[in-house]
């Protein structure tokens, strides 16, 4: 890790790898539904990770123009300050 970075910058920058990590499963999920012939389910199930995607970025945005961490995130602000901090996941 690049210490001369500040904090802030470090710590955004991996949330925002675990984030994408953390919502791939669930799009895969919402492909697999919509190509195995539940187009309709897919759809909901999409706009509902969307929306909430919507909702942490809003959070993360609103955080970091404050200069604070957004570290409300549960379990993926934990392990980005396990990351920032330890260099480890756990």
């Amino acid at each position: 890790q690049n210490k001369e970075l500040p904090r802030l910058l470090r710590f955004n920058l991996e949330q925002a790898v675990l984030l994408d990590l953390a919502l791939l499963l669930p799009n895969l999920l919402v492909v697999g539904a919509t190509e195995s012939g539940a187009p309709d389910v897919g759809i909901g199930v999409g706009g509902v990770f969307f929306v909430a995607l919507l909702l942490v970025v809003g959070y993360c945005w609103s955080s970091s123009s404050k200069g604070e961490e957004p570290d409300g995130i549960p379990f993926i602000s934990d392990t980005t300050k396990n990351v920032v901090d330890r260099s480890s996941f756990f």
